[in-house]
């Protein structure tokens, strides 16, 4: 089983409002599940986690930052993505 490293962001703005992503699975292996999530996703092959996050940063929100900050928790499970694929899944 292949592991999957994957940077995840904490955004929060000055009215102490946390930025979460709603995501609803129709048609795919996780058909009929629904999550939040924070922004954020799979490390490219030779990014760190800190590259990645700002990468995924603003694929998925258009914000542009030079740094993410420090890094609060890792956390490693198994998941399955919405191709099928099972992966044991790296966040930080």
């Amino acid at each position: 089983m292949r592991t999957r490293n994957s940077a995840r962001l904490l955004i929060i703005n000055s009215l102490d409002q946390v930025l979460l992503f709603k995501f609803s699975h129709r048609h795919d292996a996780l058909a009929g599940k629904t999550y939040w999530a924070t922004p954020g996703g799979e490390v490219e092959p030779r990014e760190t986690f800190e590259q990645g996050a700002i990468r995924e940063l603003k694929e998925e929100t258009g914000i542009y930052v030079d740094n993410v900050g420090a890094s609060l928790a890792e956390h490693t499970f198994e998941m399955t993505l919405p191709s099928g694929e099972v992966v044991v899944a790296r966040e930080r």
